[in-house]
């Protein structure tokens, strides 16, 4: 249409529907708007945008008119009727859970800590990077569209390609350690709705894990998210180059780190992430028992007269992996911690997002301008 009738562009499109918190409006003109947010519309977003760079049809936008639906959201519920409006108008298109969940506090914060906390530099880097976390889709290529060449080479030295991670990577890692890989393995969209349930609540009448204990989510937190990150990616790095690897190797990786968790927790003993997170990697010792297990784990999936794909998605399978026997080695003591330290950390941990959460107050304050504060006193005054 936009080649051949871009007269008729606004007859035939849906347009867009769009939200915002604020807009300045003036001689019927908007001239500002606040967290605006296109929330159906993005293909012909892209399309209207990418038009310009078809130098072979030399689009013309000037007769091109196109309709908007603008939504102004209170910013006091922007998280709660956003994604609702965007599930609505989205119907005719599959639009994941991942893209209903992202404005939530939740990825709020653990966005900020990932542009915040520098992990230290491992053996193969000179200096301390970034794990970014991807919160909405294409954030960390969006955020390279502007940059020089050398602005865009800075920016991939602090936030490597391979420590950008996404919401479904997020809770898989996250449902991984829970011990549910039957979860995991029922795919990524899958995994990701049964993770937002446990933070958010099943519905409005269950509490989540967010609203139950909202200072569980800390630094300490992220740096253990970080460590199973590695943990993670150790595996999906070297198991390829194991004899006995055939196959199935997301559905290994799945069981191997949920059976070793869940081995540890059993012994009254818990990982030492924040080891991990220091050094940025799995210990030889570490790295060589978790290989070890999930060869094992390889040949009890494998054994099935089932379909393995089909057979890991089931609880069956778990029970079969958690039953099986295992001992952990005693060279592994150096990786753990007994319970009273972990509990002393978590606990140290909180008191710290306290003091961390009363500075963000403090900052958001100043943040405000001197027109919001006077605005607030004349509406209390009166």
């Amino acid at each position: 249409t936009l080649t051949n009738e871009p007269e008729m562009f606004f007859a035939y499109n849906n347009g867009l529907t769009v939200t915002a918190e604020e807009l300045e409006i003036k001689d019927n003109r908007i001239l500002k708007a606040k967290n605006l947010q296109i929330v159906n519309g993005g293909q012909t977003t892209a399309s209207i945008f990418m038009s310009k760079f078809n130098n072979k049809q030399k689009i013309d936008l000037k007769n091109v008119s196109l309709q908007v639906k603008l939504s102004v959201i209170d910013s006091e519920k922007v998280d709660m009727i956003v994604p609702q409006i965007s599930k609505s108008s989205n119907t005719q298109n599959k639009v994941s859970a991942a893209d209903f969940f992202s404005n939530h506090p939740f990825h709020k914060t653990i966005e900020d800590f990932s542009r915040r906390i520098l992990a230290p530099a491992s053996e193969d880097q000179l200096s301390e990077t970034y794990w970014f976390y991807e919160r909405a889709r294409g954030q960390y290529v969006n955020k390279q569209a502007k940059m020089t060449q050398s602005e865009r080479k800075k920016f991939k030295a602090i936030n490597p390609r391979r420590q950008m991670f996404t919401k479904t990577d997020l809770a898989k890692f996250e449902n991984c350690f829970n011990n549910m890989p039957q979860a995991v393995c029922k795919g990524a969209q899958w995994n990701f709705g049964k993770f937002a349930e446990e933070i958010t609540g099943k519905d409005d009448s269950s509490k989540g894990l967010w609203e139950k204990n909202e200072m569980a989510y800390n630094e300490l937190w992220f740096k253990n998210l970080v460590a199973k990150a590695i943990m993670f990616n150790f595996l999906k790095d070297n198991m390829m180059k194991q004899v006995w690897y055939a196959g199935y190797r997301a559905n290994i990786i799945a069981y191997a780190l949920s059976k070793f968790s869940y081995e540890i927790r059993k012994a009254g003993k818990f990982i030492d992430f924040s080891a991990i997170w220091k050094t940025q990697s799995v210990s030889p010792a570490m790295g060589s028992e978790l290989l070890e297990l999930s060869e094992s784990i390889n040949y009890l999936i494998t054994a099935t007269d089932e379909n393995v794909t089909q057979f890991c998605k089931k609880d069956d399978c778990w029970k079969l992996i958690k039953e099986s026997k295992y001992e952990l080695p005693s060279n592994l003591n150096r990786d753990l911690l007994d319970g009273e330290t972990a509990f002393e950390q978590k606990i140290d941990a909180k008191k710290k997002q306290k003091v961390l959460s009363g500075i963000n107050i403090q900052i958001a304050v100043i943040d405000k301008p001197q027109e919001y504060w006077t605005a607030l006193y004349n509406f209390c005054s009166k």
